[in-house]
Order: C-alpha cells, then structure tokens, then sequence
C-alpha cells in the first residue's frame, strides 16, 4: 500500500482505499502487487536500499520496474498538485 495525499478532483479518482493510519486519523493508499521477491540492502554506514522488483499498480493497471517507480507512477496520478513526483517508500510504503 502507497500513502497518498490527494487534493481536490484527485481525491475522488478510482482506486483509492481509505484506511486509518496511526491515531485513527484517515489516510488514503493505492494498492500495489509486487510480483518478484523484494530485498533491502542493508549497506553499513549509508541508507538502506530497495532491490528492483516488478510491481503492478492495481488501480492504474500499469507495471512497474520498483517500489521508486510506483511510488512514482502513483503520486503523478493522484497528486496533480506536486511540482515533483515520487519521494521517499520508506516512509510513505506499507505491508
């Protein structure tokens, strides 16, 4: 599941499942399918790193190379307000 914040028209699009996150606050999230195993690369004094793993965004019916790249794919869809897209799965991915 990808945590998204839409806007405005974006919020009424299909394939959005709202949830709640943390206090009961609501939180929406377009769903992902991950079709290859996905590894972490723990890599000592630098940041973690995800491995590249095939996903299906269900929503959007589109694959994708990487959780970056979905998470990519997404935010373009449903947060037309963002000057950039994309960000950071390991705070916006959950399982």
């Amino acid at each position: 599941m990808v945590q998204i914040s839409p806007r405005n028209e974006d919020a009424k699009k299909l394939g959005i499942i709202k949830k709640p996150l943390y206090l009961r606050k609501q939180r929406s999230f377009v769903e992902i399918c991950l079709k290859e195993d996905l590894y972490i690369n723990l890599r000592c004094t630098k940041e973690a790193e995800l491995s590249d793993c095939e996903c299906n965004i269900t929503a959007l019916k589109e694959k994708a190379k990487s959780i970056n790249h979905a998470y990519a794919l997404i935010s373009r869809h449903y947060e037309t307000h963002r000057r950039s897209y994309g960000g950071n799965v390991f705070d916006r991915v959950y399982y």
